[in-house]
């Protein structure tokens, strides 16, 4: 399926899709110094950013994007020196794919073939590209709180798209959340008691 070559290549893209909530055309354009294509800006510390062009972007619309901490992270583990051309490069014959659709076909097999599957509830479904994205929200959603920052995150241009997917019942987090705000209220180490 994946040829050797291009095994490490994908786990980077994989990583990186996991780590940045981005949609695969977008990522696909992203560039570390192409200045006709979405690009990275890793120049400040701790206020890297996207540049994202519209002609990439779901909404059409230039945006500059703070990268998120873990894709921050994967990025710096690419050396400097080999820091140029396109950021998700595949290995492999004529130098890889290219393709949206021919990633996220390729995506998929990978997932089937490794039994990975998108939940949700009850329900299970063959997991694709997209899921990591979606996977992506749901991590931040814990982290950022407030939904108009994930709408802000996840680049949605209408909130009630952010609400609709991501800012449903989660009840075990909510409890979570509750038993740790009463046992910094009340000096307990949040048991009944």
């Amino acid at each position: 399926m994946v040829p050797a070559e291009a095994v490490e290549s994908w786990r980077f893209f994989l990583r990186g899709l996991w780590e940045s909530g981005l949609r695969l055309s977008e990522a696909l354009s992203l560039s570390w110094d192409d200045e006709s294509r979405s690009r990275v800006d890793l120049s400040i510390p701790q206020r890297e950013k996207l540049i994202i062009l519209g002609q990439y972007e779901k909404g059409r619309k230039n945006r500059v994007w703070p990268i998120p901490p873990g894709f921050v992270l994967l990025l710096n583990e690419v050396p400097v020196e080999r820091r140029t051309g396109p950021v998700f490069a595949f290995a492999g014959p004529r130098g890889g794919l290219t393709d949206d659709k021919a990633v996220s076909r390729m995506g998929a097999k990978v997932f089937e073939t490794a039994s990975v599957l998108a939940t949700n509830g009850e329900h299970s479904k063959r997991a694709t590209l997209h899921d990591l994205r979606r996977t992506f929200a749901l991590r931040m959603k814990r982290i950022v709180r407030s939904p108009l920052d994930l709408q802000r995150l996840m680049r949605h241009e209408d909130i009630n798209t952010t609400k609709d997917y991501y800012v449903g019942d989660d009840d075990e987090h909510l409890h979570v959340v509750l038993w740790t705000e009463h046992a910094s209220q009340s000096g307990h180490d949040g048991m009944a008691g």
